[in-house]
């Protein structure tokens, strides 16, 4: 079972991501952020395998340590998302 967390400050589209994996059954949500900080505590507390986010959510760049402490990070236009080590 693949873990995600969903991180962006656009409400809408949180509820997009989460209508849209609701029909995988071998995906599990674990956590909605709206901002950096949540993103970073569900992070810590959840260990996700991959966490969707963009810019919306604050500025990831000045966070970038923390964020490596938890994932690895793809920087991909045509696959943005953050993946976890393991």
């Amino acid at each position: 079972m693949t873990t995600i967390l969903i991180a962006t400050g656009y409400a809408s589209t949180r509820a997009g991501f989460r209508a849209m994996l609701s029909g995988v059954s071998d995906c599990l949500m674990v956590g909605e952020a709206r901002n950096i900080e949540e993103a970073l505590a569900l992070l810590a507390s959840t260990h996700p395998d991959v966490m969707l986010t963009d810019d919306s959510v604050g500025p990831l760049k000045e966070h970038l340590e923390e964020l490596e402490q938890n994932l690895v990070l793809c920087d991909d236009p045509k696959f943005d998302c953050n993946c976890r080590q393991g």
